[in-house]
């Protein structure tokens, strides 16, 4: 995999665009054409990213046009392997993030990677590799301006999540989530494993996922950034993976998100609470019972047995989750109160708000005095707005 020995003068982003389907064209003849081209590709991106590529949507531009093309098409598994070849093995950031959002693509856009003739045991080293490859940059980077690579690589493992997931329910039930998996081999979740691994050395990855959901508002993201918490919560080895302060923020973002999502995003909401039941259940908030009032008040307007102004339910399944996250003993005992979904905004929250704010700085100054990194504070009152940064 030669460097990019071609010294290109572009002077518009017509020749760019234009250079690449040239490059593209000439990796139909052979074998060996396409292989040469596609390094040719990736190093012609990664050199005029800063000149062309504004966005993260003209990244996906570009990696469209790769898996759409005749050279790709014949070539599909040889140039795969090519493509992860380069993620492992190459240090350059710039090529990286071509690289990542190209196996991004791969995996997210076009199905499972498992379906494909893509080699079950190199699937399984790549994953292995820049898991912990890239564990270290997403801790030790978190307070560069410029987090794109982080986040990249993030979505990345997001993605790798979902296909461990995927590969592990071949027949799932709609309605709860069960898998039947019968004489279905378990595909063991490597994802899961590096975070279980690294439980007691750092968690700024956990702070970095929890705060993009925070701030995300892709559909498509958020479900992915979901899936995880929900693998994580579900998980004994990493039950207590997060700072409790970063899952106090995770339960602000619920309530929040839970509040605001539209009708037509009944499938998020439901995930939402599919994650929140093993938050509640399994993890060391249940010691503090925070937002205890806030989250049964939520439930109850779910359900529908208050006249709520906030929520519109369609689907028992929503109903069905939100009653079974009222029974988990972080809600027992409390006092069913009408009157607090009736009478108050549930995003009059600036009071509450305020505490989540005091509560990041009183754990952040003891983890300072400890020696242990800080959390991300990051508490919300309408969607976007972030009123607590890292």
């Amino acid at each position: 995999m030669d460097e990019l020995l071609i010294v290109y003068h572009l002077e518009n982003a017509q020749q760019f665009w234009a250079e690449l389907e040239d490059i593209l064209t000439r990796g139909e003849q052979t074998v060996e054409a396409a292989k040469t081209c596609l390094d040719e590709y990736i190093g012609f991106l990664s050199t005029f990213q800063d000149e062309y590529l504004e966005t993260e949507s003209d990244l996906a531009i570009c990696c469209f046009k790769l898996f759409d093309s005749r050279m790709y098409a014949n070539n599909s598994e040889i140039l795969l392997e090519r493509i992860i070849d380069r993620a492992a093995l190459r240090d350059n950031l710039k090529e990286l993030w071509v690289t990542y959002h190209m196996l991004l693509f791969a995996g997210g856009i076009y199905g499972n990677w498992k379906e494909t003739k893509f080699k079950r045991s190199l699937y399984n080293y790549y994953l292995k590799y820049v898991v912990f490859k890239n564990y270290r940059p997403v801790i030790f980077t978190r307070d560069e301006h410029d987090e794109t690579y982080n986040y990249s690589i993030i979505k990345l493992t997001l993605s790798f999540n979902e296909q461990f997931m995927l590969a592990n329910m071949p027949h799932a039930n709609e309605d709860d989530g069960v898998c039947d998996h019968h004489d279905h081999e378990i595909t063991t979740n490597t994802v899961i494993n590096v975070l279980a691994a690294r439980i007691g050395t750092s968690k700024t990855f956990g702070e970095n996922v929890i705060f993009m959901l925070n701030r995300c508002v892709e559909p498509h993201v958020q479900m992915l950034t979901l899936k995880l918490l929900y693998q994580i919560f579900i998980t004994p080895a990493t039950y207590e993976y997060f700072y409790t302060n970063d899952l106090m923020v995770l339960v602000d973002v619920i309530i929040r998100e839970l509040y605001n999502l539209p009708e037509e995003s009944e499938a998020l909401r439901q995930t939402y609470l599919r994650v929140l039941y093993p938050l509640l259940k399994n993890t060391q908030l249940f010691r503090l019972r925070y937002k205890q009032h806030q989250i049964y008040s939520l439930l109850i307007d779910l359900i529908g047995t208050t006249e709520s102004n906030y929520i519109k339910i369609s689907s028992t399944t929503t109903q069905r989750l939100a009653q079974r996250c009222l029974q988990v003993e972080y809600l027992s005992g409390i006092v069913a109160m009408s009157t607090l979904s009736q009478s108050s905004s549930p995003m009059d929250t600036a009071n509450l708000t305020d505490k989540i704010i005091e509560n990041n700085n009183n754990v952040n100054s003891s983890r300072s005095a400890t020696g242990n990194e800080g959390a991300v504070a990051a508490g919300v009152v309408n969607r976007g707005v972030i009123v607590g940064g890292a």
